[in-house]
């Protein structure tokens, strides 16, 4: 070797130090380094709608966690579970005009057309609370769901709306073979600033797959007012999305892996339900070791086959050969990891979708109650963040205020309070059902505890429970007016027929023995032996 070979490679050894030094020394992040513990990742860059740039992959997705829906066994029960936990009964409108009488109105005209389907869907299939519901569950497994406001101009439809599911949201032709490409994102037209222009629809196949380009039309995304004409309800990761994409594209393989291994454990518990037997040849180890459970076979003229080990079942008489014998095993059913893989994998489902593992699985035989209430708080927390971020923002209230716009000009007596109003008569609430308490007495205790110390108003104690104080408190007095009027009442006929005295408060037992107008006080001064004597009398 040279002196200078020598030297280069001198060189080069210093320079590989200083860079493994370097290296060690950087202060940079680790995420973007290949290593083994990082996956190589390709693809990157772009916008969020880059992501799922093939329409065919991105209604695939769709159909995909569709046909789990129908034919799994997770997937339904984590829609059903989601949806029923945050829509519940349905929220409750409560209009904050400012003016009571106004908001009476407002909420009696909501409630009458809420609960009645001719008035709500556009096919005449479902109330308000069913297409909030349905609207959740469609964003929740397909991404996003489109709701056409139909303005009829007094026909039999006007004043509905039309639910269109996300398969029907598509590009037109031209998006792909005009200049226009690239403004167009699987039906939402965009401007430059990637403002919604227009939604692309196709018509309605039916039972058929065939889509065909001639039946497609196109709904403005605002009117002439500048107001919503269409809704498009979607949960986004990022602000260049423009469409929504399911929760559970993230977990689909997860799903996967639980149906295999439950298919491959059903396997097993089979094969031990009987007895069964292996081959092995006299001088072997054991079973063959290329993994394909085969023995190698000669014929008589010399040449070689394999012999698979296959098909055996209960009963069956397995025929050998001369130096063979069989030799049983038993397989260990279920294996020792499979109910913690499981576990896990249903764990992770859950995190992505912000739902508790007990509910899911209704069992919290692993965890005391601290752990099932700290879980099902979580869970709770999570439904209220995505009831104001997703359903109300871009569904209840939108759909109200459209319907606001319509009650002011049809109304009369909204028409006048909007004049003198303004603006403030489209203000608003959203009353969402509370949940049961976890623990009633520490519950109640707890809310007793908020209003006597002053640290929350009554109305904010009984809205999280999704009550109105107002309501409550109508309903508390009529009950109890009822009470005392009854009370009041049959005291006086025990009064004529006996012509005892007796305080109607005895008989609701309000009044206590020691109160010196109770009715056991003034008998036990009256009669002699006391006040027990008093009370056995009365008795």
């Amino acid at each position: 070797m040279s002196k200078s070979t020598e030297i280069t490679a001198v060189h080069d050894t210093m320079l590989d130090m200083r860079d493994r030094y370097v290296q060690g020394m950087r202060n940079d992040y680790n995420a973007p380094v290949d290593t083994r513990y990082n996956r190589r990742r390709t693809g990157l860059g772009g916008s969020g709608d880059s992501h799922y740039s093939s329409e065919h992959l991105f209604f695939k997705n769709i159909e995909q966690i569709r046909d789990e829906e129908r034919n799994g066994f997770i997937l339904p029960r984590l829609l059903d579970l989601a949806c029923e936990q945050e829509i519940g009964v349905g929220p409750t409108l409560d209009p904050d005009t400012g003016d009571k009488d106004v908001d009476k109105r407002i909420k009696e005209k909501h409630e009458e057309r809420a609960a009645d389907k001719t008035k709500c869907d556009v096919q005449g299939r479902m109330n308000f609370l069913d297409q909030t519901y349905f609207v959740r569950r469609s964003v929740l497994r397909d991404g996003d769901i489109c709701a056409n406001m139909i303005d009829d101009k007094g026909g039999s439809r006007d004043g509905t709306v039309e639910l269109l599911e996300a398969d029907r949201l598509r590009s037109p032709t031209w998006a792909y073979k005009s200049s226009r490409i690239g403004k167009c994102v699987h039906g939402v037209e965009i401007d430059k600033f990637r403002k919604p222009i227009r939604y692309w629809f196709t018509g309605d196949p039916g039972m058929t797959r065939n889509i065909r380009v001639s039946d497609m039309n196109s709904i403005d995304a605002i009117d002439d007012d500048g107001n919503p004409n269409l809704l498009h309800v979607y949960n986004i990761d990022r602000v260049t999305q423009m469409r929504g994409v399911s929760p559970f594209t993230r977990v689909f393989s997860l799903i996967g892996m639980g149906g295999d291994i439950e298919f491959a454990n059903l396997v097993k518990q089979q094969t031990v339900s009987f007895f069964a037997m292996g081959i092995r040849k006299k001088g072997m180890a054991g079973f063959p070791t290329d993994g394909q459970y085969s023995t190698t076979e000669k014929n008589p003229d010399g040449t070689t086959f394999d012999r698979l080990i296959q098909q055996v079942g209960p009963g069956m008489m397995i025929q050998l050969h001369d130096g063979e014998e069989l030799q049983g095993f038993s397989p260990n059913v279920p294996g020792d990891s499979f109910f913690q893989h499981m576990r896990l994998i249903l764990q992770e489902i859950c995190v992505t979708l912000g739902l508790s593992l007990v509910q899911v699985l209704l069992d919290a035989s692993e965890t005391n109650f601290s752990g099932y209430r700290g879980a099902t708080d979580s869970s709770r927390k999570q439904c209220k963040h995505n009831r104001k971020r997703v359903t109300e923002q871009q569904w209840l209230t939108p759909v109200h205020l459209w319907h606001m716009r319509r009650l002011v000009d049809s109304d009369s007596i909204l028409r006048n309070a909007y004049k003198r109003l303004g603006d403030a008569i489209f203000r608003h609430k959203w009353k969402w059902p509370g949940w049961d308490y976890i623990e009633p007495s520490k519950d109640a205790n707890a809310d007793k505890t908020k209003r006597e110390n002053l640290l929350s108003p009554l109305s904010q104690i009984y809205g999280d429970r999704g009550l109105e104080v107002d309501d409550v408190r109508a309903a508390i007095i009529r009950d109890n007016s009822a009470f005392i009027r009854d009370a009041i009442n049959e005291a006086k006929l025990i009064y004529e027929e006996t012509g005892v005295p007796v305080d109607w408060k005895d008989l609701l037992f309000l009044s206590p023995k020691h109160d010196p107008n109770s009715f056991y006080v003034r008998q036990s001064k009256q009669l002699p032996g006391g006040a027990n004597s008093g009370a056995q009398t009365n008795g």
